[in-house]
């Protein structure tokens, strides 16, 4: 069973149940939800996984559904293509930067805060990351920012931008 990841934009008319109707018919189709977002006055966004057999039938009944006035498909999530907008500019910037969360829990590391960090990104990644030797493993970075500040990174205190990309 091959399954393909496709991604929908739901054009529709908001009214009570509308979501709970278009799950019901992703389950009905055994279709595997992995995300999902709404924009007012852009529409709903899925990303699932789905049996090519399954997707002309899921796509029968989502237009069915009342309030439904047109399925398109995407490439990218909303979410994914502003994630990708930061990514370009945080890597881009001359200084190195981490970001992290009000608790301490590192977000984004740009490459050059990897060099000099001597890190990869997926190593500086929460849950095992361990700056230089000063931090205990499950340790935040609010007890070491005067020194980690001597490194010359910039840090970058940010909760919602980055809880909202993550979600």
């Amino acid at each position: 069973m091959n399954l393909d990841e496709i991604i929908i934009n739901i054009d529709f008319e908001d009214r009570t149940g509308l979501g709970y109707e278009i799950f019901e018919v992703c389950e009905k189709n055994g279709i595997d939800k992995i995300s999902m977002e709404v924009i007012p006055d852009q529409g709903m966004f899925i990303k699932m996984r789905a049996v090519e057999e399954n997707k002309s039938t899921f796509l029968q009944d989502l237009r069915g559904i009342k309030g439904v006035n047109e399925i398109s498909f995407r490439n990218h999530m909303p979410y994914e293509s502003r994630e990708h907008k930061l990514n370009t500019i945080l890597n881009a910037i001359s200084e190195g930067v981490v970001a992290v969360s009000e608790n301490g829990e590192i977000k984004h590391i740009n490459k050059l805060a990897c060099k000099i960090l001597e890190c990869a990104s997926d190593e500086a990644l929460p849950p095992s990351f361990n700056l230089l030797g000063r931090l205990p493993i499950g340790s935040s970075f609010k007890s070491v920012l005067p020194d980690f500040l001597l490194l010359k990174i910039q840090i970058c205190f940010i909760n919602y931008l980055f809880e909202t990309m993550q979600n």
